[in-house]
Order: structure tokens, then sequence, then C-alpha cells
């Protein structure tokens, strides 16, 4: 019996997919070693001690949650500020932290970086966590129409007497988180004051009041 040139035809198609489903699979579970083998050699280098170890999807969904930031979808990014590493000795913070590294939602900026630099021991501790932070968050430059941005917002504070509520590099973070619609995550009023002025999406990495 002779088998129709669509039958083999067809087979193939379904093989070529199979295929392709699979090295699909194969490249997601090799990106998530590698961030967990990167997060991993982070944590023993001693670097830095605000990356933990991972967390499941759905624990940093809720914690993120607890923390004020709900109804944000796929591919949201998170610019985790110094004063939300600075707790991540707390076991939630670290796992949401970690989460969203693993999910590549973490974001950083120069103002961030160089905050996390200054805390570095010598030149080799510097650099380590400059890169590091490289591979593991997606670094959102800044730019004169960000900064500007940041100047227009001190100025609509001022009008207001509020000016002196938030920091520079806080207005400066503040604006990049803005102009690329990342949500601020942070353990620091002065977003909340940044915030009331422009309106933009900004979460307490635990509730306020409820860390040191």
């Amino acid at each position: 019996m002779t088998v129709p040139a669509e039958v083999f035809t067809e087979s193939r198609r379904r093989r070529s997919d199979a295929g392709l489903a699979i090295q699909r699979g194969q490249d997601k579970t090799e990106q998530m070693r590698a961030r967990a083998r990167a997060i991993d050699e982070l944590m023993a280098s001693d670097a830095r001690s605000d990356v933990p170890g991972g967390a499941p999807r759905d624990e940093v969904g809720a914690g993120l949650e607890r923390a004020g930031a709900r109804g944000a979808g796929p591919g949201q990014l998170y610019l985790i500020d110094t004063s939300a590493h600075a707790r991540s000795q707390h076991a939630a913070v670290r796992a949401i932290i970690a989460g969203l590294i693993t999910d590549r939602a973490a974001a950083t900026c120069v103002t961030v970086d160089l905050e996390a630099g200054y805390s570095g021991r010598d030149l080799r501790d510097v650099r380590t966590i400059a890169e590091r932070r490289k591979e593991l968050y997606v670094v959102l430059p800044i730019s004169e129409v960000i900064a500007d941005r940041a100047r227009d917002v001190q100025v609509r504070m001022a009008a207001r007497g509020h000016h002196r509520a938030a920091g520079v590099i806080d207005l400066l973070t503040a604006a990049v988180a803005e102009h690329y619609g990342a949500v601020i995550l942070h353990y620091d009023a002065d977003f909340e004051h940044v915030a009331a002025t422009t309106g933009q999406a900004h979460a307490w990495i635990a509730p306020r009041g409820t860390l040191p």
C-alpha cells in the first residue's frame, strides 16, 4: 500500500515542531541554571549580601502583593532601590529579590549601581560587584531627558514645599523608573513623596514600618 506524500510531510512537520519545543525547553532550563549559578557565585564571593538563592514564582508574587505591587503583568520590570537591598537579611525580602532576578524582572540603574559599588572593600570587590550586577539585572540607562525630568519633579515638589522630602539620588532613581515604566521597589518614604508628584508606580519591599 502506498502512503500519500502528505502523510510523510505532516509527520516530518510534527517531528520538527516537537524538536523545536524540546530545544526551547532546554534553552530555558539552561538560562535558569546559569542565573542560579550566578546567584550562588555571588553569595559565595560575599561581594554583596543583597542577592540570595531563588524562590518559587508564587512566593515572589505573593510577596509583591503584600508589598503593594498589585496588578503587574508579565514583562513588568522592578527597579530595586538600595533601601530594599539593604533589608535583604530578612527572608521575605531575599525571596522577592531573588525571584525577580530569576525572572529577569529585576532592574538597576547607575545611581543604585554606584551605591552598591560604594560598599565594596577594595578595587577587586568593586569590579566584581559591577560585573555581577550587569549580569543579574536589567540595566536601565540614564539620559539627559531623564535628568531633566528629575529637575522638573524637584521644582514641582518645591512648589508644594516638599522639595527636601526626597534626596538627589532618589529623584534620579525615580525618574529612571518612570521613564522605563518600571515599578520602584524600595523601603524609603522618599519615593512616596516623589510618587505623590509624579503618580508613578512604586511599592515597599515589605509593609512600611515592619522592618528596621
